[in-house]
């Protein structure tokens, strides 16, 4: 019972770049099983970690107009290559990873564009 005591009362501090934080970020917030059940102590974890998360760095915004306009500059990039729809998608990923999209939530699905 000491040393669960002990472990609760312990911190980590750990040294992230901005990315390595988002990667972080990005995976405490996929639906786990907890949020399905189990137990309340994992829950409570849960939103300790998610809440400490959110506080600690602030994505910078992009408006959604900012957003399409890159997003037409790597299709007109890669038009007539094959590949235009594929760098669209890497592309919408890279923003959407790196930055907050104004009037976009976080699970609005990709869009899919025509070759």
């Amino acid at each position: 019972m000491e040393e669960q005591k002990k472990t609760k009362e312990a911190t980590i501090t750990l040294d992230l770049t901005v990315e390595e934080f988002l990667f972080i970020q990005e995976k405490i917030h996929f639906p786990s099983p907890y949020n399905y059940g189990g137990y309340a102590w994992e829950r409570e974890i849960e939103e300790n970690v998610i809440r400490k998360l959110d506080a600690a760095y602030l994505k910078p915004s992009m408006t959604i107009e900012e957003y399409q306009k890159k997003l037409e500059e790597v299709e007109e990039r890669w038009k007539g290559t094959g590949c235009k729809r594929y760098m669209r998608a890497a592309e919408e990923r890279n923003l959407r990873f790196h930055y907050h999209v104004e009037g976009m939530s976080d699970d609005t699905e990709y869009e899919d564009c025509e070759e």
